[in-house]
Formats: C-alpha cells, sequence, structure tokens
C-alpha cells in the first residue's frame, strides 16, 4: 500500500511552502525524517500533491509548477514568468533554457533562464538579443557602460602601441587609405549629418567648462619638439610631418621658416609673424587647425602679407586645415606624443 501524508504533514508542507514559495533542499531532508519516507516515495507524493520542491535537477521543480515543455532542456517563458519570484531566482545559476517569442521582431529565440533573469537591460522580459541592443545603444546607461569598458581596454598595458603600429601597417596601403577617405566624405554627405554635427558643435561651444578644457588642451598643452630633426609645435605640425616623412621616406624637402614676414595688425601695428614651413624651397606651409580662440581678422592680415612675399619671392603659399593632413595622422601624432615627448616621459617617472 503507497504511503500518503497526513493531513498534519500536508499542514507543516503548506506551512514551509507559503514561507519559502517551495520546500528547499534542506527542509527535504527533514521530511525524510519527519514523514518517515524514502527519498524516492517523498518525491513521489510531493509531486503527486503538487508541492514544488528544489533538489539539484530543477526540471523536476518546472514539471510539478506546470511550466511547459519546450524540448530538451527548454521549457516556455511566459508561463515560468507566471511562477512565485522565490521559484524564478533558483534559476539564476541554471544552463536550462527559457523559450519565447521576441515582443519587439516577433521572432523565436532561447537563452538561459540565468541570462534573462540577471541581465542588466531588459530582465525577465522576452526580448532577444538583437533588439536590446538596438534598444539601449543609445541609453545613457549604455554609452557610459560601454565607455568604461573601452577605456579600460584601450589603455591595457601594450595595446595603444599594439593598435598603433597596426593601424600604421594599414595605412601602408594605399587602396585602404583611399577607402577610408572615401567613407569618411559619404558620412557628411549623408541628409543632415552636417546640420546636426553643427548642432552638436554649437551645443557644446556654449558650456564654458567643455570650452575652457578645449581651450587649455589644445592651446596652452600644446606641445613641441622635432621629429626627423623639423621642429615642431603641436599635434597637426607633428601629423603634417609625419605625413610627408610617409609619402617621401625623408624630411630633407622640409625646413622651418625663419624668415619673419611683416603684416599690418588689425590694431594698426605692423608685426612680425613666421609661417609654419617651407616645403622643397617652393612652397610656404602654413597649418591652421582651428579653435574657439582664433582671431579671424588677425589670420586674414597674415595670409595677406603671406601671399605678398610669396609673390614678391617667386613662391607659393598654401593653408593646411585638419582635413587637409587627415585625422589618421593627427591621431597618430598624438600618439606619437604620449609615448615620445619628453614631458611625458617625465610625469611617469615622477
Amino acid at each position: 500500500m503507497w504511503k500518503r501524508f497526513t493531513p498534519k504533514q500536508t499542514e507543516y508542507i503548506s506551512g514551509l511552502i507559503e514561507k519559502y514559495g517551495y520546500v528547499p533542499r534542506n527542509e527535504f531532508a527533514k521530511l525524510i525524517d519527519k514523514c518517515q519516507f524514502s527519498y524516492e516515495t517523498l518525491k513521489r507524493e510531493l509531486e503527486r500533491n503538487g508541492f514544488p520542491y528544489a533538489l539539484h535537477n530543477l526540471k523536476h521543480l518546472l514539471r510539478i509548477v506546470g511550466v511547459e515543455s519546450k524540448g530538451h532542456n527548454t521549457f516556455d517563458f511566459v508561463s515560468f514568468n507566471k511562477l512565485d519570484p522565490r521559484i524564478q531566482d533558483l534559476f539564476d545559476n541554471s544552463k536550462l533554457k527559457a523559450w519565447f517569442i521576441c515582443k519587439e521582431c516577433h521572432a523565436e529565440g532561447t537563452t538561459n533562464f540565468s541570462n534573462i533573469n540577471t541581465r542588466m537591460f531588459f530582465p525577465k522580459e522576452p526580448i532577444c538579443p538583437l533588439c536590446i541592443n538596438g534598444k539601449i545603444r543609445e541609453t545613457p546607461e549604455w554609452r557610459k557602460k560601454n565607455s568604461e569598458a573601452q577605456l579600460i581596454a584601450q589603455n591595457r598595458k601594450g595595446v595603444p602601441e599594439r593598435m598603433s603600429e597596426i593601424i600604421k601597417k594599414r595605412y601602408e596601403n594605399d587602396e585602404y587609405r583611399k577607402m577610408i577617405s572615401e567613407a569618411g566624405k559619404k558620412v557628411w554627405q549623408r541628409e543632415g549629418y552636417r546640420s546636426k554635427m553643427k548642432s552638436m558643435l554649437v551645443e557644446r561651444m556654449q558650456n564654458k567648462e567643455y570650452v575652457h578644457k578645449l581651450l587649455f588642451n589644445t592651446r596652452r598643452g600644446q606641445k613641441s619638439g622635432y621629429y626627423n630633426e623639423v621642429y615642431y609645435q603641436g599635434a597637426f605640425e607633428l601629423g603634417f610631418l609625419m605625413m610627408e616623412f610617409k609619402d617621401r621616406g625623408t624630411l630633407s624637402h622640409i625646413r622651418r621658416i625663419d624668415e619673419p614676414i611683416l603684416y599690418l595688425h588689425p590694431s594698426g601695428e605692423t608685426k612680425r609673424y613666421f609661417p609654419d614651413f617651407m616645403k622643397d624651397e617652393v612652397t610656404v606651409i602654413e597649418i591652421k587647425g582651428g579653435g574657439p580662440w582664433m582671431n579671424l581678422k588677425v589670420i586674414e592680415a597674415k595670409n595677406k602679407a603671406a601671399k605678398k612675399w610669396c609673390k614678391e619671392n617667386g613662391k607659393k603659399f598654401r593653408i593646411l586645415h585638419a582635413k587637409d593632413i587627415q585625422s589618421f595622422w593627427i591621431r597618430q601624432a598624438r600618439v606619437w606624443l604620449k609615448l615620445n615627448h619628453p614631458s611625458n616621459k617625465k610625469e611617469a617617472n615622477g
């Protein structure tokens, strides 16, 4: 004859369910002694009475509480999601899979209960990973987390140097450089992209803290030195020299200009100014990085005087902006400054 729970035993087990949501493993062991049942008999009676219990195999628990099976180790997430939260928490580390239909794209999907229960975004919701990515990429929380992760990855020991070498090697291929350049141009041709960038810049420039930081880092933080025996001031000039060196394998065709050019300052005074470089003894090169501190009237006066000087001396005059130097070489210059500039080495040595 089959053993059955007595009314008192049934009442006791109902109290455990009310307290824990199920019969925990430690209480299961106590019930064996309390009811004088064998291990298998206790399991059979708990299941027959619909009492959920949690042992090593959680599949039994899902079957007892009526969660539909969708295949090997896979169960319906909708019915699972209706369970007592205390039972759901048991699956935070489970490898059993949840089957669901994504409420966004309506495609079938499966994932571990542990993933869907504990993920940062949309926990315990039937949404596939692709739709989650699409929804969270523009959230401030995701941007912050992604930015922090990238910062950690990019600053691991040896990573900046290794990435710099990889990028340099890629850019030795003229076809690759052309492809990147064309891709950049296409981005700026997208409808609304230029106006969007302009609006972002205008908004940033209204932030006094941002402007102060920009001025400090770009102007006062400007670093100078020698690259292959040619003097430079700042990353834009260094980027130009690196670009020329890549093109010709030498900088013998570039020199710093020592001859001053007189120009009429907007204040009415006559002042001197030195253009940046002479190329092939034919072209005077002036590097303009741009920035909110630039006095356009002064720049116009300098350029006018430089063009006049070049005409009188049989030279050409050319102004190079950031787009002419290419962002790649400006980035390479900044990496080079970080790794090689004496001020950085001094800071590193304390």
